[in-house]
């Protein structure tokens, strides 16, 4: 569970995992969050029965729409070549200091938030355990992404493109580099999310993944 009392950052606020053996568990998560002065998270669930449906309902949540996780096994596509072609964006770790802080600004310009929103991204992809990559077309940087490795399976983060660089296979670079990076890394399996529908799902779809549905539940403030 994830919570924070800055509206900018509300997307956080979410209880995952949602399912029989933790529903008795959450009308006391609430309560404490009510009691805190914290607002009522998402409840992010995977398919549920009709009974568990109806007890998030009495709990004042609707479905809030789709929210799937992407998977994929490494082991059934990471080793496959890179093919370079002409105008492929090329795909660089950033690992010094400097690097990293180049590769923060690539990443928020493309995000192009708000002020707080780029604060969190930046604590948020400067932990140690991330690892960054940039995309370079023409000596320049044009999209950015992350990813960090956790036991066996490879966790892909923000991924961001400049705005005039959109739809030249920019982020499907950086993708296959990132497969490629984590199966080196030991991984056998990679996670991401993305919005039904959007190019990062077909990315994602495209590379091997399979879309897990989940749905987001919500309840009024």
């Amino acid at each position: 569970m994830v919570a924070t009392t800055s509206p900018q950052l509300s997307f956080l606020n979410a209880v995952t995992g949602f399912g029989a053996a933790s529903a008795s568990g959450l009308p006391a998560v609430l309560d404490g969050l009510h009691a805190a002065g914290l607002p009522s998270p998402s409840v992010v669930t995977g398919p549920l029965t009709p009974r568990l449906a109806e007890r998030l309902r009495a709990l004042g949540f609707s479905d809030g729409g789709r929210r799937p996780i992407a998977w994929v096994d490494l082991t059934s596509i990471a080793d496959r070549p890179s093919e370079p072609s002409p105008g492929r964006p090329t795909v660089i770790e950033m690992r010094s200091a400097d690097e990293r802080m180049a590769f923060l600004d690539v990443l928020i310009a493309g995000y192009a938030t708000p002020v707080e929103v780029q604060r969190f991204l930046r604590a948020e992809h400067s932990a140690g355990a991330v690892r960054c990559f940039t995309a370079w077309a023409d000596g320049k940087p044009v999209g950015a992404a992350a990813m960090s490795v956790h036991g066996r399976t490879a966790v892909l983060g923000g991924a961001a493109t400049l705005p005039h660089h959109r739809g030249c296979g920019v982020q499907a670079a950086l993708l296959g580099h990132r497969l490629r990076a984590a199966r080196c890394a030991g991984a056998v399996a990679a996670t991401a999310t993305a919005a039904p529908g959007s190019p990062s799902a077909r990315n994602l779809v495209r590379s091997g993944f399979h879309l897990e549905p989940r749905t987001g539940w919500n309840r009024p403030a």
